[in-house]
């Protein structure tokens, strides 16, 4: 396995870790002022709107990425 393998796999793991707090943190306070339900569509849509914004994010920042990282 290669550094290139090594480094990709490192910036998945933190921007799936990214979409699941800032997803929570949007989420959680929907939950207590009762917007929607656990389990709801509005939870689902929360999170696939959170989800999307962060992946658009971490292909915009992993292109800035300096090649030294990469390569």
């Amino acid at each position: 396995m290669n550094k290139k393998y090594v480094v990709g796999f490192i910036y998945v793991s933190i921007s799936i870790l990214a979409w699941g707090t800032l997803g929570s943190l949007v989420d959680y306070p929907l939950l207590q002022q009762d917007i929607y339900q656990p389990g709801s569509l509005g939870q689902l849509t929360t999170f696939l709107v959170v989800g999307i914004l962060t992946t658009v994010i971490s292909i915009i920042l992993f292109k800035k990425l300096p090649k030294s990282f990469i390569e």
